[in-house]
């Protein structure tokens, strides 16, 4: 395993930083919305995913790029007309910008080091980070912790956490991001399958038309 160097450690701890972020606007979002809608938004991340690519990493833009975004964001502005989605929709945007910025440029610290010594700097600090902020919540009683969770769902949200990010290491570590954006259209269909079997949550007809027009445009600028 390449041990990583001063600078490529520095990087993966920024990228972690702006993971950290993401996650905590993710959190947020899903508190004032309901879970597919998200989703569904986070997945925007494959278009700015994309740009970032372009802007920093030299990798080319698709012809279909500019026909997606417009999909993309008539999506959005159907979702914004939804009153009671605004906020959660603020935020959960918010957690696309920061996580599309971060996973986009891993792939440059990766290329000098290996993907275990990648996986374990970033989820350590993401870890770090996110107990300092608990703690903080904690402290200011800004966070009140009505009921424990089990030790068992920690450790499965661990190494499912992990798991997750050692696989998308190695994925950003040997092919373009414009060539795995698409494995990321596997998480609609999870979402969806989590939010009525888990949350009985029920999407509006704006929703799922909102929903849908992001979907297009995402899977325009896929396959075409």
């Amino acid at each position: 395993m390449r041990v990583p160097s001063y600078t490529a450690t520095f990087q993966m701890i920024g990228i972690a930083v702006l993971c950290t972020a993401g996650l905590f606007f993710f959190v947020k979002a899903n508190r004032y919305t309901t879970f597919p809608n998200v989703i569904a938004v986070n997945l925007m991340g494959l278009i700015t995913q994309q740009l970032v690519s372009y802007l920093f990493l030299q990798e080319e833009l698709k012809q279909s790029y500019t026909i997606s975004v417009l999909f993309v964001l008539l999506g959005v502005f159907t979702l914004v007309t939804i009153p009671n989605l605004k906020k959660g929709l603020f935020f959960a945007l918010l957690s696309t910008f920061f996580w599309s910025l971060g996973y986009a440029l891993l792939s440059v610290p990766l290329k000098h080091t290996s993907v275990v010594w990648g996986a374990f700097i970033i989820e350590v600090v993401i870890l770090l980070l996110v107990l300092f902020g608990f703690k903080y919540l904690e402290k200011t009683k800004a966070l009140v912790v009505s009921q424990k969770p089990s030790n068992f769902l920690f450790f499965l949200m661990g190494f499912l956490s992990i798991s997750g990010s050692t696989l998308f290491n190695y994925a950003y570590q040997h092919y373009q991001v414009s060539q795995i954006s698409l494995l990321y259209m596997l998480f609609y269909p999870l979402s969806i399958l989590i939010s009525k079997l888990y949350f009985k949550e029920q999407l509006g007809l704006k929703e799922w038309i909102g929903n849908g027009l992001i979907l297009i445009g995402i899977l325009y600028s896929q396959l075409f």
